[in-house]
């Protein structure tokens, strides 16, 4: 009889062979057109797995994400399974789950942890390939962390990635919004490669458009006196600048709850 972790191998390479086999087939028949975040990565999944011998037996809202039954020719196996956008944003007890799927793999390595991303079997549904053009592994991991929790924050509202421009300092992608009929840049993400801080800019004139700007000055306001980098250029007449330090990341998930609240409507990409 096989020890348990050979079986549990067994029943991840036949994930892996199953999803690889579903993504050759359905290339051209995928109910979606891009993936951008967690949740796109789950709806991926459930296509690519539907009809096939790897089911899913349970979801769940806390970690791990979800139980996968793998019915082999004589047994069942159950996998535990965690799902995120890209593997870096693991945080998780490795001894609790078997197996991680993602869009993106940008880590390469989760001590024991096998790492699928689907984003190699079906990379004409990245959305996000010219954000891809900066180096993020070679960043401070903490500023890395919190770039792509703001950039996931920005892809779940629509906002789309227009382009990257990089120097000897500075790594920015720039989103856009649809505003009355036309693309506007909204914001941008900039990494300040020298000086160990994460630049977040919203530009005036879109909010202005948006009908917000009042609102996201109060925001704005409110947060320069708690960020440790709070004096560097946090306004100028064109822009609105939260500048974050790696100690700031305390201060992530309120800042986006606040800007979550802003009506930040746009129009239909």
């Amino acid at each position: 009889m096989p020890a348990p972790d050979t079986t549990i191998r067994d029943a991840i390479a036949q994930i892996e062979s199953t999803l690889r086999l579903a993504a050759s087939e359905a290339a051209t028949s995928l109910p979606m057109t891009r993936v951008l975040n967690e949740w796109e990565v789950v709806f991926l999944l459930g296509a690519l797995l539907r009809g096939s011998s790897v089911r899913l037996y349970e979801g769940s809202d806390i970690f791990p994400d979800a139980i996968l039954e793998v019915v082999g020719p004589s047994s069942t196996i159950l996998v535990r399974t965690e799902l995120e956008y890209r593997a870096s944003r693991f945080n998780h007890d490795i001894a609790g789950c078997d197996l991680v799927i993602c869009w993106r793999d940008d880590i390469g390595r989760l001590g024991h942890l096998p790492i699928i991303a689907l984003y190699d079997l079906l990379p004409e549904l990245d959305g996000e390939s010219d954000a891809l053009q900066i180096v993020h592994e070679e960043m401070d991991p903490v500023l890395r962390s919190i770039f792509m929790t703001i950039q996931e924050w920005l892809h779940a509202r629509k906002f789309v990635p227009k382009g990257t421009g990089s120097t000897t300092t500075t790594s920015t992608v720039t989103f856009n919004a649809h505003i009355s009929g036309k693309a506007q840049s909204l914001c941008s993400l900039q990494y300040y490669n020298h000086n160990g801080y994460l630049q977040f800019k919203w530009y005036k004139a879109a909010l202005r458009l948006l009908g917000c700007e009042q609102e996201f000055q109060h925001i704005h306001g409110g947060f320069q006196s708690r960020l440790l980098q709070s004096n560097a250029n946090a306004e100028t007449q064109d822009e609105y600048r939260f500048n974050l330090q790696p100690a700031d990341a305390i201060h992530l998930h309120e800042l986006l709850n606040s800007l979550s609240r802003l009506q930040l409507t746009v129009d239909p990409n």
